[in-house]
């Protein structure tokens, strides 16, 4: 994702897994509007997240330049899936399912679940679509987007 377009490829990925992973659970009813809305914007947070810097580097040559490289610029540090549900609400009334895809959308590398909270396990053991979003971010970042 660190390149000019890469959030929206991403997003994109990530909505054509999580069609794909629904389409063999029918029975959970996921509209296909829920579907847009948690996997387009999932990662919204990231939006004016990164800037462009500058850092030296030898080029091929071995000759000193200044090359671009995308930095971090957390104008709001909220955490991620958090931050992106802060940011839907203030523009979507979501519903609970969709709030939960979002915020716990990093799975087990979120920092709460990591730090130790327990309100992961709830949110997927009552909400399958948060479990279903995490897996589709996973599949388009690690076996999609990998592959590239």
């Amino acid at each position: 994702e660190a390149y000019l377009g890469g959030l929206v490829e991403h997003s994109v990925h990530v909505y054509d897994e999580l069609i794909r992973l629904l389409k063999a659970y029918p029975e959970l009813n996921v509209s296909p509007e829920t579907a847009a809305i948690v996997s387009l914007l999932h990662d919204v947070c990231k939006a004016d997240f990164y800037t462009v810097a500058y850092r030296n580097a030898k080029n091929a040559d071995g000759v000193w330049e200044k090359v671009p490289y995308y930095s971090i610029d957390d104008k709001m540090p909220l955490g991620h899936g958090e931050k992106s549900l802060f940011i839907l609400e203030r523009f979507l009334r979501l519903t609970i399912s969709e709030a939960l895809a979002v915020r716990w959308h990093m799975g087990g590398f979120d920092d709460a679940a990591r730090g130790g909270s327990f309100a992961i396990n709830g949110a997927f053991e009552k909400y399958p679509l948060a479990v279903k979003l995490h897996i589709a971010d996973i599949e388009a970042t690690y076996l999609i987007e990998n592959k590239e």
